[in-house]
């Protein structure tokens, strides 16, 4: 105690804990620093961001350099040196298996990112950010797609999130590979002339549809130039162009497909919690308002739906409420 603390009777403040959340994606990884803030919200102290962080895109080691950067980004915006701290929360697509959770968490612990971490689905973070009581259903179309639905009594569903190999639908990636598929067939004369293929032709700066192949085969991430399609492929469904239109409605009735399935996994009741999240849907009006009236449908429609531009919010918020209990 400092004598000015003793003269005055006082003692000295209490250290500021530290929390981190992190949400990292196949095109980019937020990370959030903050001081607890007790029972009110954390208080932001520093932001930063980096690359994709999906160890399944790009591997385990290269996910953690990642994660690493965005951490340290943070730390330096908030102007601090960068030390472990207090707890994390770390919500990373592709690393939702057991075996690969456990790592992540073990080693963002090890590597100095926190004294205290834990990996949750990315779509629990979405979750925790967009609804009230941290229950419903959250759906995330990204790079990826994916569904989760939790319960009041804390039970829950994952759907979706197989990966671009079979799965994904309504992912960015999916309707990218999709326009490429249209383009094809135009281009083939199975199918009539299309916008589209401009689009491509533009995106990728090539004169010949034919030499994507050769662009493709030398990206350096092939999925995330792929995925990069998904906003012209919006601006040509608004202009009416017939091939960008279908995939919307495919993109549509897919992303209600996960999110009626998680809903009815749980036996989730009318009116339930939705919060939607991910460069698709977020960026997508049309899209987002389509998969909506879908839902609202269905024989078990949602209550509000809500916009998650900043999944790693409840990163923070998890962060929080795992370092209050802990403490």
């Amino acid at each position: 105690m400092s004598a000015d603390s003793a003269a005055s009777g006082g003692s000295a403040p209490a250290p500021e804990i530290f929390l981190l959340g992190v949400d990292g994606g196949g095109t980019k990884t937020a990370a959030w620093l903050a001081v607890a803030n007790g029972m009110l919200e954390p208080r932001i102290v520093g932001r930063g961001r980096a690359g994709c962080s999906n160890p399944r895109a790009i591997g385990l080691e290269l996910a953690q350099t990642e994660l690493a950067n965005a951490v340290a980004a943070a730390w330096v915006d908030a102007g601090q040196t960068a030390r472990p701290a207090d707890f994390a929360v770390l919500a990373v697509a592709g690393a939702g298996r057991p075996d690969i959770a456990a790592a992540m968490s073990a080693w963002a612990v090890s590597a100095g990112l926190a004294s205290r971490a834990e990996m949750v689905h990315d779509a629990e973070a979405v979750l925790a950010a967009g609804t009230p009581d941290g229950w419903g259903v959250a759906l995330i179309a990204g790079t990826g797609s994916s569904a989760i639905a939790i319960a009041p009594d804390g039970s829950r569903h994952v759907c979706g999130g197989w990966g671009y190999r079979f799965g994904d639908e309504g992912s960015g990636y999916w309707l990218g590979r999709g326009v490429l598929a249209a383009v094809s067939r135009a281009v083939d004369g199975r199918e009539p002339p299309t916008a589209l293929t401009e689009i491509v032709m533009q995106h990728f700066g090539v004169a010949d549809c034919r030499a994507i192949v050769e662009t493709l085969n030398h990206a350096p991430n092939d999925r995330q130039a792929i995925a990069a399609l998904a906003p012209s492929l919006a601006i040509a469904a608004e202009q009416g162009d017939v091939a960008a239109c279908q995939l919307q409605n495919d993109a549509a009735d897919a992303l209600a497909a996960l999110v009626a399935a998680a809903v009815k996994s749980r036996q989730l009741p009318h009116g339930y919690p939705l919060a939607v999240a991910g460069g698709v849907l977020c960026g997508w009006q049309a899209l987002r308002e389509q998969v909506a009236r879908r839902l609202g449908g269905s024989p078990v429609p949602p209550g509000d739906v809500q916009l998650v531009p900043d999944p790693v919010a409840g990163c923070l918020r998890l962060a929080a409420m795992r370092s209050a209990a802990a403490n």
